[in-house]
This record gives structure tokens, C-alpha cells and sequence, in this order.
């Protein structure tokens, strides 16, 4: 054999074993999972379909002690860089609203039965708000003449005191009444008390209480010091106050008597 013929035959067979060892060195590099950069899926978009990590085709040429390695890789189609999922991410959380609890102020009223608001109902002397109710004074109050009755000389007649004040007032007790002439000056004596039972008597604004009046005419006959026709005015003390109201008319100032306020 010539020296050429086995100088190739030494040149194959270390192409053969160069071959079979980059066959065996691409074996193992293709069962080894190739080390790939972080990445997100965008939702929406088609999952990524990797073929092989990094598959590799090792094609190699020796001729004269050259080799050329070829690597080819699967496509990236639907993959985002780390930093563009970042910003994805941002701007679909600030995108989407957020959940919040809202507290509902409770409501503090009490309800009834019936569904309405309850409200205090008034007791003895208190008025529908609920404030405590007051004597009636006398500049809040109207007096006038009801009815007048008659017989056998003694005559009945029922006045009314009337609120015309802002607000309710109480009344209770007997009103003081005496008789006054035409320049104000008391004739005979005030009227006495009739027995009774006196009960507190509430007037809402605009409300009255009634009270009567009895006098006898026979009376005065014999009486020198009045007589039936003397009476001008009529003077009322309301129970529990010192100032008092007047009536012009004709009054008999002979046995007065006088009843306690009741409703009217």
C-alpha cells in the first residue's frame, strides 16, 4: 500500500471518529433542557409552542480539519418580554376597577310596628314634642261670655278662657271673679267656690277651658249696697296668676259663685 492510500485511510478514519463523537455530543445536548429567557403569556393570545429548547442539528462538514456547527430554535410568537409584561400587567390592573366596600350609614330611628317612626306620646303635662307644658298666663289668654241660663232669679253663665298664645298651656283650680262698677270698683265681695274636683286642664294653641258663674238677682232686692243693674264689668283672675281679664256687660254682683275650669 502506498504511503498516500494510508495516509487517507488515517484522514477517514479520524473524520469517522470526529463524526461520531459531535453525533454524540449533539445526543446529549439535545436531551439536556436548554436554558431560555423568563417569559409571560399575554392572555388572549396563543399559548407558546416550544418544538425543542434548543434543538439542535449539528451538520458538520470536515474537510481539510474544518467543521461548521448549524443550531436552529422554535419561532416566539406570543411571547413578551419580561419588561413589556410588566407594563401589560400595569396597565390592565389599572385599567380594570377595583372592589370596594361601601358602609351605609344605619339608619337611627325607631320604627314601629306598623312601619312608621314612633314617636313619644305626650303625658300629663307635656306637650307633642315631648317639652313640658306650662301654667297659662294671662296675657296668653281670651276670656268671653258662652251661654247665660236662668230661673227663679238666679242666673248661670259659662265663660270660656280661650289660649291664644304660640304654645299649649295648663290650667287648674278655680279662677278668682268679682264684679266691677263702670269706674272700676268692686261690688260686694268676690264669688265663693263651688265644691268640685279640679283636674288640670291642657290647652293646645287655640284650645279653651270653661268655667261657671252663678248669681242670684233675688238677692240684691234687699242689699243697700248693689243692685242688679250696677255690674259693668266682669274681672277674672286664671287660676295662678295675679293679673286679671275684663268683660264688659251687665253683671249681678249678688251671691257669686264660682266653679272650678273643666274642659270646654
Amino acid at each position: 500500500m502506498s504511503g498516500s492510500d494510508r495516509q487517507g485511510d488515517t484522514v477517514q478514519d479520524w473524520e469517522d471518529e470526529l463524526r461520531d463523537s459531535l453525533r454524540a455530543h449533539a445526543r446529549e445536548v439535545t436531551s439536556v433542557t436548554a436554558w431560555h429567557p423568563p417569559v409571560s403569556f399575554v392572555p388572549g393570545r396563543p399559548r407558546t409552542r416550544w418544538l425543542a429548547p434548543l434543538a439542535a442539528a449539528l451538520v458538520v462538514l470536515a474537510a481539510g480539519g474544518l467543521v461548521f456547527l448549524v443550531v436552529r430554535g422554535s419561532g416566539n410568537e406570543g411571547l413578551v418580554s419580561p419588561a413589556a409584561s410588566a407594563a401589560t400587567s400595569s396597565t390592565r390592573s389599572s385599567a380594570s376597577p377595583s372592589s370596594a366596600t361601601s358602609s351605609s350609614p344605619t339608619h337611627s330611628a325607631t320604627t314601629s310596628a306598623s312601619g312608621s317612626e314612633s314617636r313619644p306620646h305626650p303625658g300629663p303635662g307635656s306637650s307633642s314634642t315631648g317639652l313640658p307644658v306650662v301654667s297659662c298666663r294671662t296675657g296668653q289668654l281670651h276670656l268671653s261670655l258662652r251661654d247665660v241660663q236662668g230661673a227663679a232669679g238666679t242666673g248661670y253663665a259659662t265663660y270660656l278662657l280661650r289660649n291664644a298664645g304660640d304654645a299649649p298651656c295648663t290650667l287648674f283650680g278655680y279662677p278668682g271673679v268679682s264684679v266691677l262698677d263702670s269706674r272700676g270698683r268692686m261690688i260686694g265681695i268676690p264669688a265663693t267656690r263651688i265644691a268640685g274636683s279640679p283636674r288640670q286642664i291642657t290647652l293646645p294653641q287655640g284650645g279653651s277651658a270653661a268655667f261657671q258663674v252663678t248669681s242670684n238677682a233675688v238677692a240684691c232686692s234687699g242689699s243697700s249696697s248693689s243692685s242688679p243693674d250696677d255690674g259693668r264689668q266682669l274681672r277674672v283672675y286664671p287660676p295662678n296668676n295675679t293679673a286679671a281679664l275684663t268683660l264688659r256687660g251687665y253683671f249681678t254682683a249678688c251671691e257669686l259663685r264660682v266653679g272650678p275650669v273643666r274642659s270646654a
